[in-house]
């Protein structure tokens, strides 16, 4: 299980991307904050150091799901088209696979994640740990989704349209269902990570329970998967 956590880590931590990903991140979340400075009330009630964590936030809502189905939308499928599945199932369990490869994508945005935050928090003058926490939150949400998405679907082809179409659609309609009043909309918002954003991290809990639930459901369809 290790073994494979440690090898889909090293796949998504290799060439440029993760440089890119830190870049993009880093650039919304201080020019975000920047920008906070040229307007003369500031950014609502926000202060100097706030504005900074809530360009992060900015970064991840825009970009977050876009890099984690982009990037892992095929980590289970590609297994399956390349026939490197029918090795794994002999070293592995179907469980320790999919937990592995979960694990070792969600320590890529872990890493990826901290090392912003530190980079904002030396720049803002404190560490934003709550802020933190909530940010790992929201990705495993998305990472657990791009597992599953990575089952339902055995053509990567097709998980990469469908993950990006996702990636656009979580965060439209969660804005949307939290805007709207409307019956046939609203309870989206209680379904996504961002309607618990504006609250205190006891809320996070909501969403992670989903992204165990999506994990769940994977590991269930792979038990049934013909390998």
């Amino acid at each position: 299980m290790w073994t494979i956590c440690f090898r889909e880590f090293r796949e998504l931590m290799s060439g440029f991307r993760p440089l890119l990903i830190a870049a993009v991140l880093f650039v919304v979340s201080y020019y975000t904050a920047q920008a906070a400075e040229l307007i003369p009330d500031g950014m609502g009630n926000l202060s100097q150091e706030e504005a900074y964590v809530a360009g992060m936030r900015a970064a991840l809502y825009v970009f977050g799901y876009l890099f984690v189905f982009t990037l892992s939308h095929n980590v289970v499928n590609k297994e399956l088209e390349a026939r490197t599945i029918r090795f794994l199932v002999t070293k592995a369990s179907r469980s320790a696979i999919i937990y592995g490869k979960t694990l070792g994508t969600f320590l890529f945005w872990a890493l990826l994640l901290l090392l912003n935050t530190i980079l904002i928090s030396y720049t803002a003058g404190t560490f934003y740990l709550i802020d933190y926490l909530e940010f790992l939150i929201f990705i495993f949400y998305g990472v657990s989704a791009a597992v599953l998405l990575s089952i339902l679907i055995p053509r990567s082809a097709y998980t990469m349209f469908f993950g990006v179409i996702a990636a656009f659609a979580l965060p439209a309609l969660s804005f949307w269902s939290m805007l709207s009043e409307e019956w046939y909309i609203t309870w989206v918002k209680f379904v996504t990570p961002y309607y618990y954003f504006q609250f205190d991290l006891f809320y996070m809990a909501v969403p992670f329970v989903i992204g165990l639930l999506f994990y769940s459901a994977a590991d269930r369809l792979f038990q049934r998967r013909d390998v």
